[in-house]
């Protein structure tokens, strides 16, 4: 658990950086497989297909998630001060 959160932070804050030198890097495909895999291994190590199928609708759902919080992003800035 704690190398899927490092992997999900380090894409998000380390992710301009990485472009620099791989221009085609996407960060949400990185966090989508990052999280991907470390669920279904879960899911292997538990013998449980119900985690292997909330991995997947999890994978699945997070690009939706990154737009509508793209979506909101606007207003959010305006409430806060950083």
């Amino acid at each position: 658990m704690l190398l899927l959160s490092a992997a999900v932070i380090s894409a998000v804050f380390f992710g301009s950086f990485v472009r620099g030198y791989y221009p085609d890097f996407s960060t949400m495909l990185f966090i989508s497989s990052a999280i991907f895999f470390g669920g279904i291994a879960f899911a292997i190590v538990e013998r449980n297909i119900v985690i292997g199928i909330l991995t997947l609708f999890l994978t699945m759902i997070i690009p939706f998630i990154s737009t509508r919080m793209e979506g909101y992003w606007q207003c959010l800035r305006t409430l806060f001060s950083f």
